[in-house]
C-alpha cells in the first residue's frame, strides 16, 4: 500500500512540476522576445534565468547558439549536457549527477530572424529532498504498523 501511495505521489509532484518549469519558461519566453536597444536577448536571458538553471538557445541543427546562462547551484557540466535534440516543443524530467531537473524547450525566433529553441532547465532538488523525506516516513510506517501484526504472530506459536 505505502509503495503505491509513494508511486503516485511521484507521479503527481512531478507532474505538477513540469507544469510550473513550464509556466516559467513561457514566462522567460514573453520576456527575451521583448528586446530592445537597451538590453540584448542574452542580456535579458541573464535577468530571467531560474533559481538553481539554466538557460541556452540552440538552432535548428541542435549546436548551441548562446553560451549557457545558470543560476544557483548548478553544476558547469550541465552547460554540455546533451538532452537528444529534436525539433519542436519538449518537456521532460532529466537526471544530470543525481538531480532531476524539469527540461523545457520552445521555438522562438531569434534577433537575426532565425528560428532557435529557448532551452531551460529548473533544478528539482527540493522535489527530489521532500519525496525522500516521504519514502523514509512511509517505511517508518510501514514498520510500526507491523510490530502488532509480527508480536500477534509470535503470541499464537507460543
Amino acid at each position: 500500500m505505502s509503495v503505491t501511495i509513494y508511486y503516485t505521489f511521484v507521479n503527481i509532484t512531478y507532474d505538477r512540476e513540469l507544469e510550473r518549469v513550464e509556466s516559467n519558461a513561457k514566462s522567460i519566453h514573453s520576456g527575451i522576445r521583448e528586446e530592445t536597444d537597451e538590453y540584448s536577448a542574452i542580456d535579458l536571458m541573464s535577468f530571467y534565468v531560474p533559481n538553481d538553471g539554466m538557460l541556452r538557445v540552440v538552432n535548428q541543427d541542435g549546436q548551441f547558439m548562446t553560451s549557457s546562462i545558470i543560476s544557483g547551484d548548478v553544476p558547469n557540466s550541465l552547460r554540455k549536457f546533451n538532452v537528444g535534440f529534436e525539433r519542436g516543443r519538449q518537456s521532460s524530467i532529466l537526471t544530470h549527477s543525481g538531480i532531476s531537473y524539469g527540461f523545457v524547450q520552445f521555438p522562438m525566433i531569434w534577433t537575426n530572424g532565425e528560428v532557435v529553441y529557448l532551452q531551460v532547465f529548473e533544478s528539482l532538488k527540493t522535489v527530489d529532498d521532500n519525496l525522500d523525506i516521504l519514502r523514509l516516513v512511509l517505511m517508518l510506517v510501514t514498520a510500526i504498523a507491523l510490530i502488532p501484526v509480527l508480536s500477534q504472530g509470535n503470541c499464537f506459536q507460543t
